[in-house]
């Protein structure tokens, strides 16, 4: 069994492991955790995780009432943006429009399509896509 993904956080640590169940780890004050305390003469080692650099957000393009309505929000559904745009934009000026107004690198910002695409994966795909293409 190996762990696939790792979810850290300020006092306790899940890991997910090869069969899909997931494991904590940290301070066990209340008994919360399921990985124990190492046996005496042993001790886990911890490493330094970099800060996470890139900003994932959720773009939904709606038209209504003839109009295109862009919203921005955050994985767990804050709305951040939102901004009216024409059928013609391109959908690449969504990506620039975004991090002009969040002030952020083009880098650093993940818009994620309502199907789980990357907005930047459709736009390599489709160079000349515009608004009205994600609606």
């Amino acid at each position: 069994m190996s762990y696939t993904q790792v979810f850290a956080g300020r006092d306790h640590t899940v890991l997910v492991r090869s069969d899909g169940s997931a494991v904590t780890c940290g301070t066990n004050e209340d008994g919360q955790c399921d990985i124990s305390s190492p046996e005496p003469g042993s001790f886990y080692i911890g490493i330094q995780v970099p800060p996470v650099r890139d900003l994932i957000m959720q773009l939904e393009c709606i038209f209504e009432a003839d109009v295109f309505k862009l919203k921005c929000s955050t994985l767990v559904g804050e709305e951040k943006l939102c901004w009216n745009a024409h059928g013609f934009d391109l959908a690449w000026d969504i990506h620039k429009h975004v991090c002009n107004e969040l002030k952020i690198s083009l880098q650093s910002l993940r818009l994620v399509l309502p199907l789980g695409q990357l907005l930047t994966d459709f736009c390599h795909q489709n160079p000349v896509a515009t608004v009205a293409d994600l609606a």
